[in-house]
C-alpha cells in the first residue's frame, strides 16, 4: 500500500440564508451562484452523513469534469473567486497528526462504518483498526 505523506486538508463551505436553494423561486441556470440544499432522506449514507448538497451554475466553473461536476483547476478554482473569499475555508493538518485526528473522530463515533453505513464501511473500519 502506497503511503501519502502530504498534509491533509478539509474544505468548509460557509453559507448563510441567501445561499439556501428555494426551488420555487431561484432560477438555477442563470447568473453566478452556489446554493445548498438538504436532500430528501432516502439513502442510508445521506442520513448517516447528515448530508447537504451544493448546486452551482456550470458556466461559473468552466468545463465539466469527467463525472459531470465542475472541473476545478489552478486557473479556475472556487477558492480564488472574490465572491467566495469569505465562504470557503481550507483547514490544513500535518500528516503527522492524521492518526491522532482519526482516533479522536473514532472516539466520537465518526469512522468509516458510521459515515458509510454498509458492508464496505464496516470492512474499511476493521482494516483501519487492525492493519493500518
Amino acid at each position: 500500500m502506497k503511503s501519502n505523506l502530504n498534509d491533509r486538508a478539509v474544505w468548509r463551505l460557509v453559507v448563510d440564508e441567501m445561499n439556501l436553494v428555494d426551488f420555487n423561486r431561484d432560477k438555477l441556470f442563470h447568473g453566478r451562484f452556489v446554493k445548498v440544499f438538504e436532500p430528501p432522506k432516502k439513502d442510508p449514507r445521506i442520513i448517516a452523513q447528515k448530508a447537504w448538497f451544493s448546486i452551482q451554475n456550470m458556466r461559473l466553473f468552466g468545463n465539466r469534469g469527467g463525472d459531470g461536476l465542475p472541473k476545478f483547476n489552478e486557473y479556475n478554482t472556487m477558492n480564488q473567486m472574490e465572491e467566495f473569499e469569505y465562504h470557503l475555508i481550507k483547514m490544513v493538518f500535518p500528516n503527522s497528526s492524521r492518526t491522532e485526528i482519526l482516533n479522536e473522530l473514532d472516539n466520537k463515533g465518526i469512522n468509516h462504518s458510521s459515515v458509510f453505513p454498509d458492508l464496505t464501511g464496516d470492512c474499511r473500519k476493521i482494516k483501519w483498526k487492525n492493519l493500518e
